[in-house]
């Protein structure tokens, strides 16, 4: 029997890797065909959170911002003190530089040369400063003007408070901001310094017992952002506050040095020429409010 035979042809077909091309195209590999390395992603808190001085310049109450202006001044000599600048160099409003500025002016420890500009005159014309306020004090019986607000304050069981301060608003002095801060720390150096002085007690001598709602909150701002501009100079700090106080019962307190009488000092054999000449100046300013009185 002839026997016959199959020859069987095999083909065999390169398998690829599916999900992989080749990109080759027979060329080599270079430079291109490989991907970059990437940067670590930030981390969050990177992205959302500014750095920390412009953090805290940004949401700084007046007494930090006080402070930092405070930390640029002299102890001695005078500097310039331009508000636009100031306010550039802190990263806040022009508004609270100006207020920072009036405070200081109101204890001469700046004098306003132009709409933008104010002169530092050193801390040492703040001891005048305290000893002709404090005067100023006693002679406008500052201390009984506060029994009187107490008492009136104490009394209003039945609500008599409310009822005047929703009544209609009678003529009253108008202060600016210089003047409010003078009247503020005649206050606070008429009180001992364990006695707090509400800044609600304050709003009514300054500005009466008669506000509309709206005009008493407005007086009691602009009167606590004079007490931090004040606590900046570590001569008042505020009061703890109990538990359940309102916003009405914040309060403050003198921390300062010790101010002796204005008259006792003219009358010492004080060798300090410059602080005589100033503190008999200051004794002119008290004596000719007396006289307009």
């Amino acid at each position: 029997m002839a026997s016959t035979s199959s020859n069987t042809v095999v083909v065999i077909e390169p398998v690829l890797v599916k999900g992989k091309k080749d990109l080759s195209g027979g060329r080599k590999r270079g430079k291109g065909d490989f991907m970059p390395e990437l940067p670590p992603l930030p981390l969050e808190s990177d992205l959302f959170t500014p750095p920390v001085g412009e953090r805290i310049m940004r949401k700084a109450d007046l007494k930090v911002l006080a402070e930092a202006v405070m930390n640029m001044m002299p102890m001695e000599g005078k500097f310039v003190v331009e508000v636009d600048k100031m306010a550039r160099v802190l990263e806040t409003k022009k508004d609270k530089v100006f207020a920072i500025c009036n405070v200081m002016e109101g204890l001469r420890l700046m004098l306003r040369q132009s709409m933008n500009v104010y002169m530092w005159q050193g801390r040492m014309a703040l001891v005048s400063t305290l000893m002709m306020l404090k005067q100023m004090a006693e002679k406008e019986d500052m201390m009984g003007q506060l029994s009187m607000v107490r008492i009136f304050i104490n009394q209003d069981s039945a609500g008599e408070l409310q009822r005047v301060l929703n009544a209609k608003e009678s003529s009253v002095l108008k202060y600016n901001l210089v003047m409010m801060s003078q009247k503020l720390m005649m206050m606070f150096l008429t009180l001992p310094q364990s006695m707090p002085l509400l800044i609600l007690e304050a709003s009514i001598i300054i500005h009466g017992p008669v506000l509309t709602i709206a005009k008493r909150k407005s007086s009691m701002q602009r009167l606590g952002d004079i007490a931090k501009i004040i606590a900046s100079l570590g001569l008042v700090a505020k009061a703890m506050k109990k538990k359940g106080d309102s916003k009405k019962n914040i309060s403050y307190h003198y921390v300062g040095q010790e101010v002796p009488h204005l008259l006792s000092v003219l009358s010492s054999q004080c060798e300090d020429v410059e602080m005589v000449e100033d503190l008999a100046a200051v004794r002119d300013i008290v004596q000719g409010g007396e006289e307009n009185v």
